[in-house]
């Protein structure tokens, strides 16, 4: 359980980076791969800082690349129909030229828009830069990542872009109740794809702007085919990297429709995080902690850097029992110290024992009851995940 995950992008309609839900990933899973781009670096180092970006990546929790094509719909009308094309493009400078960025000129400017301090920023770049390859659009085979003619194909299944276009609506505006009637299609001209829709955007967008405001967005055909596209890129650099996949709520609806076997794993492992946080954790959930300010992310890298021994248990637990009974089974489980009497225990410290501790851990003036827990525990008894759970992860989301 719990090998690799992949993000790609935020994880939230207003392309906010979810702080919390990146914590518990880089918690329970072994290799977690950050796929980023101008719009997603700006939003990550939004949500966790440029410094813990940084350390993150220096430190090996994450492996991250930087793709510097940008995906999404375009719209024309040359004949006063509007016709929808996906295209990927990069960004370019503001010169006559207007010449294509590079990666390095990408991650600055991406820091330049989040950083108040310019140096400050020149140095994360930098270090930045030297970190995060270029992402290729390839499979690692060397053929050609072609996720534009993927998600062309997929507008040509009616059926499944009707069902996708309906969940992910549902999921922009929950409020709103969909007719059965109502029906989204595309259809492929020379021209580029038009919509074929009976959908009374103007009430959608009515109740959408209730929460949404207009300046941020607005719910279009083009706006719904783009979370196709990114359905379509975000299973490909799953499936590249052979990992399961964190994506935003309206890609995974349209997922969901098409790719329903290959999410069930990453669906399966969230709930048994969420199920054993809430049963094992004093006060809520890493998320909940981090995304309601009680902690911060600095604070939770803290607690990362001793969660080695648990993500390496983490790796062991099996599929078919399960995160609880796993965790409960090793909790619990009796070693050969715990059957010894507690005199033979301290005979074996003060003996033999006692003098290799000293050796190596120093105690000073520690008495008795302190050895017993600090040198018994440690070298008689073994790790165990409770130890990290109970005394790291139940302080960080209980109460100060």
């Amino acid at each position: 359980m719990f090998e690799s995950v992949v993000l790609r992008r935020p994880v939230f309609g207003d392309k906010r980076l979810d702080p919390g839900l990146l914590a518990e990933v880089l918690l329970f899973y072994q290799n977690v791969y950050l796929i980023l781009d101008h719009g997603s670096l700006i939003s990550i180092v939004n949500a966790i800082g440029a410094e813990a970006l940084l350390k993150l990546i220096e430190d090996g929790h994450v492996k991250a690349s930087f793709v510097r094509e940008n995906m999404g719909t375009t719209t024309a009308a040359p004949l006063g129909i509007p016709f929808h094309r996906f295209v990927a493009y990069q960004l370019r400078g503001k010169k006559k030229k207007k010449r294509i960025f590079s990666k390095q000129e990408l991650i600055r400017t991406a820091l330049e828009r989040t950083q108040g301090n310019p140096s400050q920023t020149r140095r994360i770049a930098t270090n930045l830069e030297r970190r995060i390859p270029i992402e290729k659009l390839e499979h690692a085979a060397g053929k050609p990542l072609d996720i534009l003619g993927m998600a062309h194909e997929d507008l040509q299944d009616s059926q499944y872009t009707n069902a996708a276009i309906r969940l992910v609506l549902q999921e922009l505006v929950p409020g709103f109740r969909i007719p059965a009637e109502w029906y989204f299609r595309a259809i492929e001209t020379k021209h580029g794809f038009v919509v074929d829709t009976n959908f009374d955007l103007g009430a959608v967008n009515t109740e959408y702007h209730r929460s949404v405001p207009p300046e941020h967005s607005s719910i279009t055909p083009a706006y719904l085919l783009t979370h196709i596209l990114d359905a379509r890129a975000d299973i490909a650099f799953a499936g590249k990297h052979m990992a399961e996949l964190v994506t935003s709520p309206m890609a995974s609806q349209a997922l969901w429709i098409k790719f329903s076997t290959m999410l069930e794993k990453r669906i399966q492992n969230a709930q048994e995080i969420e199920l054993f946080q809430h049963t094992h954790l004093e006060a809520g959930t890493i998320r909940e902690s981090i995304n309601s300010g009680e902690r911060t992310f600095a604070e939770f890298l803290d607690i990362l850097e001793e969660a080695q021994k648990f993500k390496e248990w983490l790796k062991d637990v099996h599929p078919e029992i399960g995160l609880l009974k796993e965790y409960y089974k090793a909790a619990t489980a009796k070693t050969w110290a715990d059957k010894l009497p507690a005199k033979t225990l301290r005979f074996a410290f003060f003996t033999g024992l006692g003098a290799i501790a000293e050796a190596v851990l120093p105690m000073g003036g520690v008495g008795t009851a302190a050895a017993d827990t600090f040198i018994l525990g440690k070298f008689l008894k073994g790790w165990r995940p409770s130890q990290f759970v109970e005394e790291k992860l139940s302080a960080f989301t209980g109460p100060e």
